[in-house]
């Protein structure tokens, strides 16, 4: 969810400051289906059994971390990797699940997600306690979406993911050609 925000704020911000949209056209996206394709498979595992959607999301969350290095040269997108990295490194320490904070949850006033969470009703997430590894890379930080108009508990990495995103589509809008090679 955080990064449909991010993503709308950069092109918007991009396109508002002078950005166009043909110039996205020219950014080497070879890479982008390693990331398009985690992102996938982190879905449509949502539709399997329990018992599956954690190395699914492993995998997807891999796939998505190996798309972002093959395109780290590109303006933003060493952030995009970081987070990528940051979210892969916690899901895999935690047997393929998200740990995530429950009292942040109550504190943003996401009572039913918060014991929906610790009744294991996503599969995908581990409520975060002194079990769970790496709790500090889990999803432990408030982000209020324009977009859904709600609050959500999100991790580093994903806010990491979203800079990075909007860096990339804000720079790749308003970046000029000259002389017929991108400067």
């Amino acid at each position: 969810m955080i990064l449909i925000d991010f993503f709308l704020v950069g092109l918007v911000l991009g396109l508002l400051l002078g950005g166009r949209l043909e110039r996205l056209s020219r950014i080497p996206l070879s890479f982008f289906w390693f990331a398009i394709a985690g992102f996938a498979v982190r879905f449509f595992a949502l539709g399997f059994s329990q018992v599956l959607v954690p190395p699914l999301q492993t995998l997807g969350m891999a796939l998505v971390f190996v798309g972002t290095l093959f395109g780290r040269r590109l303006f933003g997108m060493p952030v995009v990797a970081l987070g990528a990295l940051c979210n892969l490194l916690v899901v895999a320490a935690n047997g393929g699940r998200m740990p995530a904070s429950k009292d942040m949850a109550i504190r943003l006033g996401l009572l039913s997600i918060a014991e929906r969470l610790q009744y294991g009703a996503y599969p995908e997430y581990v409520v975060m306690s002194e079990t769970t590894h790496l709790n500090f890379l889990g999803d432990i930080l408030p982000y209020f979406s324009f977009v859904f108009r709600r609050p959500f508990v999100v991790s580093i990495g994903d806010y990491l993911l979203g800079v990075g995103i909007f860096l990339v589509l804000f720079y790749y809008l308003r970046k000029e050609e000259r002389n017929g090679a991108a400067h």
